[in-house]
């Protein structure tokens, strides 16, 4: 199994969203948002309160991704 990406953790905890945005919004980058002490232990407590959760790939397939860009490069 893939390690957890903070992210995932990120859509039911507030202060890891926090940490999500400043990253998304340019403010810090990923090691300082998400490196704090209280970050870092809410992302390592959130598999053991959500036990179901399955990692996903959250996009299209690579299949789908190279049809899209073809057919993007063909039209004027």
């Amino acid at each position: 199994m893939e390690p957890l990406r903070p992210e995932s953790a990120a859509w039911d905890d507030p202060v890891v969203m926090r940490a999500r945005a400043r990253i998304r919004h340019l403010v810090q980058p990923a090691d300082q948002a998400y490196g704090t002490a209280e970050v870092r232990a809410r992302v390592a407590s959130w598999p053991a309160e959500h036990p179901d959760f399955a990692p996903g790939y959250d996009g299209p397939a690579r299949e789908e991704w190279e049809s899209a860009m073809d057919t993007r490069q063909d039209t004027p």
